[in-house]
């Protein structure tokens, strides 16, 4: 009977929907067929070795699966409460294993091998990865870490409002020379060379990094204050503080007679809102961007 065809084609189909859902894919190496089992991975704890991985994953949305962070690790507030490992530089395997992780997530230039070697010979998982300080690199470091959790359309969002916050950015008239101070009271002052994410990010607000000559950080020098003699110069909220402030820094000979001083040009920022080149860099080069528009350049 004629009836019979459609009822036997729904039901064909029906089977075909399910055997689709969660089944085993195969291939084939010669007369060998090899069942590949495709899975989902949900992970449960998770732990963080970096300021800016803890970041991306709590904006990811699974800050809650976050169960330790290295010292580094500040943002968001609910973050500070977690079990803290020390720095990356001192992080021990055994102090990770006790938390039972069944992902550790850290960056590649950072996390020792042998600590690696230690957590994978535990049959824990660890997910390296690569910063590269750009906008580009920040949302392609994003994609990684999302692909890696499952969250890969919360990160297309994120990096859309990054995009947006970029967008804002404004040219400017004359471009002001900046230096970062990295600062742990008088006595401990470095400044940040070109190869630096501040550097990156003063460039990327519109401004010049003043020191350029060298890359990553030197002691601040009067020498290398007056050569770059900035219009502006950035801290730390941290380090400013540990420099009594603005008052402070003006007392100090080395800085004094820079034009930022003179003119109480400062600028400071939370440290990972700052140098994290994570998901509110875009929100922290349209802040720098707006004080670059507020100051006198000479």
């Amino acid at each position: 009977m004629t009836y019979k065809t459609p009822f036997l084609l729904a039901v064909i189909l029906l089977i075909l929907g399910f055997a689709s859902c969660d089944s085993p894919t195969t291939s084939t190496e010669g007369n060998k067929e090899e069942i590949v089992q495709v899975e989902t991975k949900e992970y449960q704890r998770i732990v963080t070795l970096s300021g800016v991985v803890s970041e991306i994953v709590a904006e990811l949305g699974l800050g809650d699966k976050i169960v330790g962070t290295d010292i580094t690790s500040t943002y968001p507030e609910a973050i500070q409460g977690l079990p803290k490992l020390g720095h990356i530089t001192s992080v021990q395997a055994e102090g990770i294993i006790s938390m039972q992780p069944d992902l550790v997530i850290a960056k590649k230039d950072e996390i020792k091998a042998e600590l690696v070697q230690q957590l994978e010979a535990a049959g824990v998982k660890t997910l390296l990865v690569e910063q590269e300080y750009s906008i580009n690199g920040t949302k392609k470091l994003i994609e990684t870490i999302a692909k890696e959790l499952n969250q890969l359309e919360t990160a297309i969002q994120i990096n859309a409002t990054i995009d947006e916050d970029i967008s804002k950015l404004e040219p400017l008239t004359s471009q002001p020379t900046a230096v970062f101070i990295y600062a742990r009271g008088v006595g401990n002052m470095m400044v940040g060379g070109s190869n630096t994410s501040v550097a990156q990010l003063i460039q990327l607000a519109g401004g010049i990094n003043g020191t350029n000559d060298f890359e990553e950080y030197k002691p601040l020098t009067a020498e290398s204050m007056v050569a770059a003699n900035p219009d502006l110069i950035i801290l730390f909220e941290s380090g400013m503080n540990s420099l009594q402030g603005a008052d402070g820094i003006q007392q100090i000979p080395s800085i004094a007679v820079t034009t930022a001083a003179k003119k109480n040009q400062f600028f400071a920022l939370e440290g990972q809102y700052l140098a994290g080149f994570g998901p509110r860099v875009g929100k922290a080069a349209l802040e720098l961007n707006q004080k670059f528009k507020s100051i006198t350049v000479e």
